[in-house]
């Protein structure tokens, strides 16, 4: 009778394991795993960059330290010049240039979200960070792979609105695993170039440099009567 019981304990011991293994990972376990997705260890630190998108519209978007520019089909839309953000020609949040911070991998995910919580769901694949940007009344929902690490999808939500952004794949460059698509609100967008510290001029981060009088108007802010 005894040997039974000992076969029986060692019959599912290896269940047990594979239960355990299953646990669901923590909040830090997830961080980890999409930091080292995103920034292998070859990764170098970025000073400056230039990234291309192809689709409805062309979407270009700069970055020079702590200054941003977005250009949508040639037209300035966002600038942030390291004090005030001017988006349309109105002082407001500049959710669009920290996505694609997020999304090429530029600064690390908590500096971007600050205090991320983690919801794990029991039986997938997928686990979702959430992270709120007070300052501009955002919050995103980030989807990762809790085996490989990966971002699966971003969503956003912001003034009644959601925005949601997925991959449609990854490619390697200059040690960072980068979208080579993306569905925007369900539009494609391909990555046509991305240009890792290439020489910016400081020129291209200053209200008004370079732009036509209509685009300059609407880059600067609004004065209140």
């Amino acid at each position: 009778m005894k040997n039974w019981r000992i076969i029986f304990i060692l019959l599912m011991f290896p269940p047990f394991l594979w239960g355990a293994a299953k646990t669901p990972p923590t909040r830090n376990e997830i961080l980890a795993k999409l930091y080292a997705a995103t920034h292998r260890r070859e990764a170098k630190p970025v000073e400056s960059v230039r990234i291309v998108l192809s689709g409805k519209l062309k979407i270009e978007y700069l970055r020079k330290g702590n200054r941003s520019l977005l250009r949508e089909d040639g037209k300035v839309t966002i600038l942030y010049d390291g004090r005030r953000c001017w988006s349309n020609g109105t002082i407001g949040g500049n959710d669009a240039t920290w996505i694609f911070q997020f999304l090429f991998a530029l600064r690390p995910v908590p500096e971007l979200f600050g205090n991320l919580k983690l919801f794990p769901e029991p039986d997938g694949d997928t686990c979702t960070l959430l992270g709120r940007r007070d300052r501009y009344l955002t919050t995103a929902l980030i989807a990762v792979n809790r085996e490989t690490g990966l971002w699966e999808s971003l969503s956003v939500l912001h003034d009644g609105s959601t925005r949601r952004i997925s991959p449609t794949g990854f490619f390697v460059s200059e040690g960072r695993n980068i979208p080579e698509g993306l569905l925007i609100d369900g539009e494609p967008f391909k990555v046509e170039k991305v240009e890792w510290n290439p020489p910016l001029a400081d020129e291209l981060f200053r209200i008004g440099s370079g732009q036509s009088d209509a685009n300059r108007r609407e880059l600067e802010p609004r004065r209140q009567p």
